[in-house]
Formats: structure tokens, sequence, C-alpha cells
């Protein structure tokens, strides 16, 4: 989880202004990033979170306090 928060912290200041990026991963790494980004445990996230299925995704948006999460364990219908 310590490479993907790193990458993703190196990522995020070089989007323009409104941007979005698509982070592609496992879903346990997927889990523990958003858990990093929106300040909970990795405990916190374990309970409160399944893992990604596969082909979902997750869904996090910077607003004035901070990350938030948007959407998790989403997928194509």
């Amino acid at each position: 989880m310590g490479r993907s928060k790193e990458a993703a912290l190196e990522l995020l200041p070089t989007l323009p202004e409104g941007g979005t990026a698509v982070i592609a991963t496992h879903g346990m790494c997927g889990r523990a990033l958003t858990a990093a980004l929106v300040g909970l445990t990795q405990q916190q996230a374990w309970l409160a979170f399944r893992g990604l299925s596969n082909c979902h995704w997750g869904s996090v948006i910077e607003g004035a306090h901070g990350w938030r999460i948007e959407t998790w364990n989403a997928g194509a219908r």
C-alpha cells in the first residue's frame, strides 16, 4: 500500500483543475489506498469495506475538507 499511496500522491498534483485520475489495481490494494486517502486505518477499512469485486471500482473525490468516498464496489450493469 505504501507504494500505491506514494504514486497516487505524486500523480494528483499533476492533474489539471477538476481533472480525473484512474488508478488500476487489485481489490485489496484499492481498499487500502482508499482508506489511506480518506483517513481510515487499515483495520477500519477491513471491517467496513469488502474487497472490490472483479472489474469493479471505487471513486474518491477531493473536497474542501479532504477526500471522501463517493462510490464503492460499483460495476457495469
